[in-house]
């Protein structure tokens, strides 16, 4: 019996500790600024803050990747190793903006995703046109 309360613990711990998960946010930015290119990659509801940090710069660089083509026709320079973490967060919903013509972004962090969405298209706007929400997803 005491092994089976045992058990019961250790698992409703572990729920509880995935449900308070982490988060990340890494972005890639070019010398030249956003107006010549963003990548990014987020992770949300990671097992701790370490962990939402390498999934995110994993995801950022994965991005940048696939990018590059693009990249190279422009004549950007932009590479994996410019992801950077620009935000770490727990209980918190992230959304990122991208203007219509792949030239500028936002994001933003926020207790809700309504306000997160908000947030990142008005950060975006300030030198985007036409910012709409690419993702956004929340931890809670």
């Amino acid at each position: 019996m005491e092994r089976v309360l045992l058990a019961s613990t250790i698992l409703i711990a572990a729920f509880v500790a995935a449900a308070r998960g982490e988060g990340a946010l890494a972005v890639a930015i070019p010398d030249d600024g956003l107006s010549k290119g963003f990548s990014y990659g987020f992770r949300v509801g990671a097992g701790n803050p370490e962990d939402a940090r390498k999934e995110a710069l994993a995801v950022c660089q994965e991005a940048v990747k696939k990018n590059q083509e693009d990249a190279k026709e422009k004549k950007i320079k932009i590479l994996p190793a410019r992801c950077k973490i620009v935000e770490s967060f727990k209980k918190s919903c992230v959304a990122v903006a991208l203007d219509s013509k792949g030239q500028w972004a936002g994001w933003a962090l926020a207790k809700d995703d309504k306000t997160a969405r908000s947030r990142a298209i008005g950060r975006c706007k300030v030198g985007g046109i036409s910012c709409a929400v690419a993702e956004a997803d929340c931890d809670k």
